[in-house]
């Protein structure tokens, strides 16, 4: 039987969640307005397609309470799955079909086939995400479902701001269970140009189950236990004037996992193991 080699003092089970943030000046709630975009005049009545806003409000509320971003996504957008608890969202369908994200207007398919294009930002640097309910082709293929966009947080005309955020989580069954997470972005510019910059950490602990043991981790990068990621973005708006503007925006990106434990399959399959590993194979 496999068993799991385990350290940390285990605690009674109980959740919290710590969060902090910060913000140099609040923004003014303005109404959501969609525009989109076709080659003949339509309402929107006429058109075959549902369109939903999630604002960063709706957002931080989820995030604040524990959940990672698809698990966010599948509580706020009508007809998208609820996602697991691995860096995969192969199961996250949009009205039972698959669905385009995008950052920015930038697909993620084609660049992650692998399903796992929500392990790409930290929700830090999202401003809201927009929804396109319903087939269509205009971005590319892949969206049978629907279109999920994510727009990330731009730097504004004005003085010099700071946001910060510092949180964690942890289950209090041992010091391997804490999730941390911190976050800085400094933003400000004028009427011409405006720029933020941001850095974003989470560091994700072990995972209990309901008596207490730490659930096996999965090394083959589907798992999200002993996970580290750094997200850095930076982005520029130039504006020269009412009708032309120019926005550049770089990320680095880096998640991965790093942990000490993993299936023990006892001495003899070590045995064995050593022996298949010495064994040579020569072309005759």
């Amino acid at each position: 039987m496999n068993t799991l080699v385990r350290k940390g003092l285990p605690l009674t089970t109980l959740a919290i969640l710590v969060h902090s943030a910060a913000y140099a000046s609040p923004k003014s709630d303005l109404e959501t307005v969609i525009v989109t975009g076709s080659k003949i005049q339509s309402t929107i009545a006429d058109s075959a397609t549902t369109m939903w806003v999630i604002d960063q409000k709706e957002l931080e509320k989820q995030i604040n309470a524990g959940a990672d971003l698809k698990g966010a996504l599948g509580r706020l957008i009508p007809g998208f799955d609820f996602g697991s608890g691995s860096r995969t969202n192969y199961s996250q369908n949009l009205r039972g079909r698959s669905a385009l994200v995008m950052i920015d207007g930038v697909s993620l398919n084609s660049t992650r086939e692998i399903s796992r294009q929500f392990d790409s930002i930290n929700p830090f640097n999202i401003e809201r995400v927009e929804v396109l309910s319903g087939a269509t082709a205009l971005f590319g293929a892949g969206a049978s479902g629907g279109i999920i966009n994510i727009i990330t947080k731009k730097g504004e005309s004005g003085e010099l701001g700071v946001e910060a955020r510092i949180g964690g989580v942890s289950g209090f069954n041992s010091s391997e269970d804490l999730t941390k997470q911190a976050a800085v972005a400094i933003s400000g510019g004028n009427d011409t140009v405006a720029g933020r910059l941001s850095v974003a950490y989470e560091g994700k602990g072990a995972a209990f189950d309901g008596d207490g043991n730490m659930i096996m981790p999965d090394i083959t990068q589907t798992d999200m236990q002993f996970n580290d990621a750094v997200d850095v973005m930076g982005n520029l708006e130039f504006h020269f004037d009412e009708q032309q503007s120019l926005s550049l925006t770089a990320q680095y990106y880096d998640s991965q996992q790093d942990t000490e434990y993993g299936a023990y399959l006892g001495l003899i399959w070590r045995a064995l193991w050593a022996f298949l590993s010495s064994l040579k194979f020569e072309k005759v």
